[in-house]
């Protein structure tokens, strides 16, 4: 809704004074480079940081851009010369600052230019972007559009509080200078316990909220008493993440006069939320779940359960549990076994390993183990083990076993996958990879390991099936050196004599 001129003339009217120091605090705090200009010719200099001029400009003679210290208020300043290119030399931010007069507060957002064109400390440029107007009986946001093609200057009121966009260029061509919003904390306590936010204020937490956060909390908790009940009782998780603007009224009745309404769950209940900080996901989670199951969980095994569910359907997770045993009895020996080791997900894994390696999982020996941690890391390995033997059984069937060797350098076979995995560990490159494809009979593998040392991996050699070099890496996939280069197309050849016999004979 646009404001008349006149309008909005008697309500800026009305806004209490800025703080008389407020532009050197917003010097000192918000901007960020800081500069010694110098003129050798004149020999002056200053600092852009303290203003101090008490120090020799032929001292920085030729040091244009470079970066020290300043010798007073010893911050790390760049060297500027004064002639030269300082037009471009401007910091962009925004800043929002609250203040109080009888009852009302007023939030003010400022997009602030701080140039640095003449020496000294930065001039500073203001415009007054967004107008926040708050109490008991009113809630007002007013955004400030600047003159463009579409309009003149003009002031537009919203229902929604929020931080505008920052101003920028048009179409395709946005962009933006003002990319980080400060927000003025010192005096925000006696803002809010002075005026109708009295009960909203809750040291620690809105010092450290941010501004945009801020501007969203004002907005939401002079509306809605729920925020308020929320905050004070310990769920701030739910708070942030509808401050940030997910959308999570169907699981949380934020019109609701009290916790229980809110949450929608019981008070014996509510009280068990308390102690977790539930998010959106954990209090759907608990929602979901029947009498028995609540007062079986405990906060960490709902976070948990939420973080494997999701937003799904738990009814599919209690499907895949009780085919083996009891979900209640599942869910008591979970709560013994989740840390910060271990969780929901390890228990899947665990008896998905089982399943490969034949144990029957309907026995609770299998099921249930003294510590699921340790169960599961020795099943994923038996795993492993039995997928490298039955892969063994493939590379033998198809590797050529064949030896060569030279004065100073031999061949020999990868004709394992332990083989393979130990010859990756030790060279770090990725050929424990390669036994599929040895098994499908797409290459052969071979080790090039000199004379004097050959349990030593020195070098790794693939060829295909008609003895050509696909490549040979030593390690960290280092190429061959001239001498093993050598000796690599010494046995391509000999490789490749060799299976020309075979296929004539």
């Amino acid at each position: 809704m646009l404001i008349k001129q006149e309008k909005m003339e008697k309500i800026l009217g009305r806004l209490p004074k800025e703080e008389s120091n407020l532009d050197d605090w917003i010097r000192e705090e918000c901007v960020i480079p800081a500069f010694i200009i110098y003129n050798s010719k004149e020999d002056t200099a200053v600092c852009t940081r303290c203003g101090r001029t008490n120090f020799n400009g032929r001292l920085f003679t030729g040091r244009h851009g470079e970066r020290i210290r300043c010798p007073e208020c010893e911050a790390e300043v760049e060297l500027l010369s004064e002639g030269r290119g300082r037009a471009g030399r401007s910091d962009f931010f925004r800043l929002l600052t609250w203040s109080r007069k009888g009852k009302t507060v007023y939030g003010r957002l400022y997009e602030i230019e701080a140039s640095f064109e003449k020496p000294g400390p930065p001039a500073l440029k203001k415009w007054l972007s967004a107008l926040y107007i708050v109490n008991a009986k009113e809630q007002s946001y007013y955004k400030h559009k600047l003159e463009c093609i579409y309009g003149p200057e003009c002031w537009e009121k919203y229902k929604t509080f929020k931080i505008p966009a920052p101003p920028g260029g048009m179409g395709y061509c946005w962009t933006t200078k003002y990319t980080f919003t400060y927000m003025k904390v010192h005096g925000l306590e006696d803002v809010f316990l002075k005026s109708d936010l009295k009960y909203l204020w809750i040291p620690g937490w809105c010092n450290n909220m941010p501004p945009e956060e801020m501007v969203q909390y004002i907005g939401y908790g002079i509306r809605q008493q729920s925020i308020e009940l929320m905050v004070k009782a310990g769920f701030t998780n739910l708070v942030i993440e509808r401050l940030e603007g997910r959308k999570n009224g169907h699981i949380v009745n934020w019109q609701g006069k009290s916790l229980e309404q809110i949450l929608r769950l019981p008070k014996r209940h509510v009280r068990r939320m308390q102690q977790l900080n539930p998010c959106t996901r954990d209090l759907l989670t608990f929602r979901k779940m029947t009498e028995e199951e609540r007062e079986a969980v405990s906060a960490l095994m709902l976070e948990e359960i939420s973080n494997y569910v999701g937003y799904g359907d738990m009814d599919r997770m209690r499907e895949k549990v009780g085919k083996l045993t009891p979900y209640i009895k599942w869910l008591k020996y979970m709560d013994t076994q989740v840390t910060d080791r271990t969780g929901i997900r390890e228990w899947f894994d665990y008896i998905g390993a089982c399943e490969k390696l034949g144990r029957d999982i309907h026995k609770n020996r299998i099921l249930f183990p003294e510590d699921l941690k340790e169960a599961h890391d020795r099943a994923i390995e038996d795993v492993a083990a039995k997928e490298d033997n039955d892969r063994t059984a493939a590379i033998r069937a198809k590797a050529r076993v064949e030896e060569f060797q030279t004065d100073h350098l031999m061949i020999l076979p990868g004709d394992t996958q332990e083989k393979l995995n130990i010859e990756s560990a030790v060279l770090h490159h990725c050929v424990k990879t390669y036994g599929d494809k040895i098994a499908r009979g797409k290459c052969w593998i071979w080790f090039v390991r000199t004379v004097e040392d050959k349990d030593t991996p020195f070098y790794t050699l693939e060829t295909d099936l008609e003895g050509n070099i696909k490549q040979c890496r030593g390690m960290y996939n280092k190429s061959m050196t001239e001498d093993v280069e050598q000796f690599v197309h010494q046995f391509a050849t000999h490789l490749q004599k060799e299976i020309k016999k075979e296929r004539t004979a």
